[in-house]
């Protein structure tokens, strides 16, 4: 009789290439713009993508709940929630066991170390909130599996449950961490969570159409698979402007572009391009321009740019008030450059020191210096809106909670703060 294996965590997922970890020491990643990598060599591309290795240690390395320093405790909703969670064996928080677990895989390019250390942050924020989104679709979906029932993750994605439903599959990030899976399932079903589900379905019904064609692939490993075939170095514009096109019309509006934003984004560009350079130029022969970026835009929003955020370096990147005054868009990153000097030569530069601060990121520094004078604490207030009560009785409570409770008004168990955004309904 052939005897099978029980699948644990350890032989599943990530835990399979954790054994393997020398296997991608010769593939260097570099730097490209503010969330993103390119391979040093095009050529030399891994199987296993750097993102899907990196989401593979946030889920391995999920701390569960967090306890906050100012009291009071809550699901790892955030990246930021990994940084409080100690190691039980002394190797420092979750978050430093994932960059250095990640980093065994990859090498950084040579002089770009503390940069390649941002853009690890930056996706690593974006994974975790990713993540979440994701549990509580596939919760959806193994529900109906399990009743034999086919659901697309379109369906899965507008459809909510009953806490009872939602506690019969937890997600395989968090084992068997039941009072943290009850405390996500009370969230996912209190009437805060229902108000931001509906405004998300609303704003998805907005664009009429997908964001992209480019699928999971960061625009810029599409930009040096091009390059590849191709064997020239690609136009920015004109790869943007190909991955926001369909390859036939649309049947009902005729129309090759995914929705009616992005082409107002491509015209809004080359109208902007041609008014800088000339009636003449041409945006699909000649260098991307992040100042025209930011002109076509009308500044940023939220901190990046309307158009071909991601394809550009941050420090090259000039805010609408900046352009006014007269600053082009080369001269931030000279700027930048003498500011990592000055911090090299005073020995302040740490492993997470950005080597692309700007003067946004001074004003945020000092705002947040103003929060922390005021008494508050930023951790203990993310926006997300899901922290405990700071009493006693918080972990007790909900140690206890079951199917019963769940029902009930998760504000009887814990109060929510209420702010604008949450994890599952901010951009992705």
């Amino acid at each position: 009789m052939m005897m099978t294996r029980r699948r644990t965590r350890s032989t599943t997922g990530v835990g399979r290439t954790r054994r393997r970890s020398w296997r991608y020491r010769h593939v260097v990643l570099v730097p490209y713009g503010r969330s993103s990598f390119q391979f040093e060599d095009p050529t030399q591309r891994p199987p296993r993508g750097y993102s899907n290795i990196l989401g593979g240690l946030l889920r391995w390395y999920f701390p569960g709940i967090v306890n906050f320093p100012t009291g009071g405790c809550d699901v790892a909703w955030r990246w930021a929630h990994y940084s409080l969670a100690e190691d039980p064996l002394g190797r420092g928080t979750a978050a430093d066991m994932v960059v250095a677990k990640f980093w065994k895989y990859f090498k950084r390019a040579e002089g770009k170390e503390n940069a390649c250390d941002d853009v690890l942050h930056q996706l690593a924020r974006k994974r975790v909130t990713g993540m979440h989104y994701e549990a509580r679709i596939q919760c959806v979906r193994d529900w109906h599996a399990d009743r034999f029932v086919h659901m697309s993750k379109e369906d899965a994605r507008d459809t909510l449950m009953q806490p009872w439903q939602y506690l019969q599959n937890p997600p395989q990030y968090v084992g068997n961490d039941d009072r943290c899976f009850r405390a996500m399932v009370m969230w996912w079903t209190c009437p805060q969570y229902l108000k931001k589900h509906e405004e998300g379905k609303a704003k998805r019904a907005e664009m009429r159409g997908g964001s992209h064609i480019q699928g999971s692939i960061p625009i810029s490993l599409h930009l040096q698979k091009e390059e590849v075939r191709t064997g020239a170095k690609p136009n920015v514009f004109a790869v943007l402007k190909k991955m926001k096109q369909r390859k036939t019309p649309d049947p009902e509006t005729g129309s090759l572009w995914v929705n009616p934003q992005s082409e107002t984004q491509c015209t809004a560009y080359v109208s902007k391009f041609k008014q800088k350079h000339g009636e003449d130029a041409n945006p699909e022969a000649e260098d991307f321009d992040p100042e025209v970026a930011v002109l076509a835009g009308e500044g940023l929003k939220h901190g990046r740019l309307w158009f071909g955020d991601g394809c550009v370096d941050p420090a090259r990147v000039p805010s609408l008030r900046q352009i006014r005054r007269g600053r082009k868009s080369g001269q931030p990153e000279e700027e930048m450059a003498a500011k990592e000097q000055a911090a090299q030569s005073k020995g302040r530069r740490g492993s997470r020191c950005s080597a692309a601060a700007t003067d946004d990121a001074a004003d945020a520094t000092a705002a947040a210096d103003d929060a922390a004078a005021a008494g508050t604490d930023e951790l203990a207030h993310e926006p997300d809106g899901s922290v405990f009560s700071t009493g006693e009785s918080s972990s007790s409570t909900l140690l206890h909670v079951d199917a019963a409770t769940a029902h009930s008004d998760p504000g009887d168990t814990y109060h929510r703060q209420q702010h604008e955004h949450h994890p599952e309904h901010e951009p992705r």
